[in-house]
């Protein structure tokens, strides 16, 4: 069985990891602190997003990241503020629902 490796993430990051088998997890009402605090102990490695990230306490997360216990990544998320103008034809062809 490999490393189980949990997302914490914006919807469109979410679906797209979530479309290359990572387990996702959106904050919901507990709020990103005790998500990422819940996926720590559920994981073997944490993905999070660079804009949740920014809404932890900045200790906590560098803590987090030292201690790498499980490894902690902060990822930039799917979309780019300046997409190509053709990304969402490349997507719909990498998924096979358009040519």
């Amino acid at each position: 069985m490999g490393i189980r490796c949990i997302l914490l993430a914006d919807r469109v990051t979410a679906t797209a990891y979530h479309l290359a088998g990572v387990e996702v997890r959106q904050p919901g009402k507990e709020g990103v602190l005790e998500a990422f605090r819940r996926a720590r102990s559920d994981s073997g490695l944490l993905l999070l997003t660079r804009p949740l990230a920014m809404k932890l306490p900045a200790d906590e997360l560098s803590r987090a990241i030292r201690d790498a216990r499980p490894p902690v990544q902060v990822i930039n998320p799917v979309y780019l503020e300046r997409a190509s103008p053709d990304a969402a034809t490349r997507a719909r062809r990498a998924l096979g629902v358009s040519t």
